[in-house]
């Protein structure tokens, strides 16, 4: 440099060069730029919560519950897949419970748009939801606002146990008109079984029967009820609870192991009182 000559940018690199300083100059420069961005960029703040719908394998209460609504919803093309939690993550995204949490946060002034709908795609935006291991669904809400953040994140969760609590409640009622016919059902086969019994009684004269052969009716007759009785519990699991098939299986060994029963009592009862097989 010359006189009084202000140093120029190529200068300046220069001497950083040669004295090797340039590469921690660097560094610096981009370390203050990142601090920098960090104060005048707003931040992100998030809320989480985590869901545990049991699987409709486990022995959980209300597994079998959870397998009914994920049948039921399959039924009616709501949704398509096997595990709970992917059900409950379409249900955090749907518009029911999407429009609920808009309405009860006032979210269309808040967020400045025009209707719900504007505002259901910004909410959409907002939530992530994240599968864990062990069927957990971690939920995580994002917003630059703490408190929205906060809001939105404890709405979702109530929104979301709504609509279960009704789908689940509805599928109730649906269950219990169809296991009542079940029982009228039950009850009309016994009524008819038990007039059989005694037209059959009367016929071959065994009106007065021992207590040997007394015994074996009535224990024929519990069998029978407890055959029927399982063969409903069969027919409303495979209809609401497809996807549990180990409850299934034990169901159906346990109606083998009943049948056998009551063809051996059959047999015995035949053998004692010297008649023809009345079943």
């Amino acid at each position: 440099m010359q006189g009084n000559k202000p140093p120029t940018i190529g200068d300046i690199v220069r001497i950083f060069w040669y004295k090797r300083y340039l590469v921690w100059f660097n560094l610096c420069s981009f370390l203050f730029m990142a601090i920098l961005l960090a104060f005048v960029m707003p931040r992100n703040y998030i809320s989480s919560f985590k869901l545990f719908p049991p699987l409709a394998t486990s022995r959980l209460p209300g597994a079998e519950l959870w397998a009914a609504l994920i049948v039921s919803a399959q039924q009616r093309g709501l949704y398509i897949g096997g595990n709970p939690s992917d059900l409950v993550k379409e249900i955090i995204l749907s518009r029911s419970v999407g429009y609920a949490v808009i309405d009860s946060l006032n979210l269309v002034q808040r967020f400045k748009c025009k209707n719900r709908e504007e505002a259901f795609e910004r909410l959409q935006k907002m939530i992530r939801t994240i599968p864990r291991e062990g069927n957990i669904l971690a939920v995580a809400i994002s917003s630059t606002d703490p408190r929205l953040s906060y809001e939105v994140a404890q709405r979702t969760l109530d929104e979301t146990y709504k609509v279960l609590e009704r789908s689940l409640s509805n599928m109730g009622y649906k269950v219990l008109e169809d296991l009542e016919g079940k029982m009228k059902e039950v009850e009309l086969k016994l009524r008819v079984s038990e007039d059989s019994l005694l037209q059959f009684q009367t016929r071959y004269k065994i009106l007065n029967p021992s207590i040997e052969t007394q015994r074996l009716l009535n224990e024929l007759a519990e069998l029978k009820a407890e055959y029927l009785s399982t063969l409903i519990e069969l027919e409303m699991l495979k209809k609401y609870a497809a996807t549990s098939g180990a409850s299934i299986e034990e169901l159906r060994a346990r109606m083998d192991v009943l049948h056998d029963r009551i063809k051996e009592i059959t047999k015995l009862y035949a053998k004692v009182t010297n008649v023809p097989n009345f079943m």
